[in-house]
């Protein structure tokens, strides 16, 4: 049953119209040998399910590719590709904006943008970040021109929000948790990510979220 998790949940999404990886279910055979040789029955691994990584692109996360020489409105604008995750690499470390910590650079990475050439960039979307969180907590967040929704892509957050609570989720908006802003676009919680602990698995808190 767990080989369905991820595929079930990315298909939902693309049916209601949200990009999520594609995936592939294929039969793995493994010859480890070092002299080669056919593949026999005896090498057969399993099925697994292939996946895309969650990539900038047109067909995958569809925002402006940042460049270092993009340091000026509109350009610097977008697009950013981020997550709310554990680090990849020591040297690709968390960060904090807007009340949220654990912030992953996915797109440009965080060594790329950490650089002093792109110094603008870390600046304006972290500053963006905390005028969100500004908004979303202050008296008048409701308001549509100065509230969380000027800053915020309700609609796709309802659409992510729902699937998450509809697969119960351990992980959602703690981990594995993917967003982006496009350029002069607003935070955009696209595309899902990883339901390895999810739909009835072998985790606790599946059953019982406030575990």
């Amino acid at each position: 049953p767990s080989m369905l998790h991820n595929p079930l949940m990315h298909q939902l999404s693309r049916n209601i119209g949200r990009y999520s990886p594609r995936t592939q279910f294929a039969e793995v055979y493994l010859n480890s040998s070092t002299t080669g040789g056919a593949i026999q029955q005896a090498h057969y691994a399993g099925i697994y399910v292939i996946e895309e990584k969650v990539k900038r692109g047109a067909d995958r996360v569809d925002v402006d590719n940042l460049q270092p020489e993009h340091l000026v409105a509109p350009e610097i604008t977008g697009g950013y590709l981020l997550k709310i995750d554990r680090a990849d690499s020591a040297s690709d470390p968390t960060f904090s904006a807007g009340g949220q910590g654990s912030l992953v650079y996915v797109d440009p990475k965080g060594e790329e943008i950490r650089t002093v050439a792109r110094d603008p960039q870390e600046k304006y979307i972290i500053g963006y970040l905390n005028q969100f969180g500004t908004a979303l907590n202050g008296a008048n967040y409701r308001d549509p021109n100065t509230g969380y929704s000027a800053y915020f892509d309700v609609p796709a957050g309802i659409d992510h929000h729902l699937l998450n609570v509809f697969s119960y989720n351990v992980d959602a908006l703690r981990l594995s948790t993917h967003f982006h802003k496009p350029r002069e676009g607003k935070i955009t919680f696209v595309p899902l990510w990883d339901f390895d602990r999810a739909l009835g698995s072998t985790d606790g808190s599946v059953r019982n979220p406030r575990s």
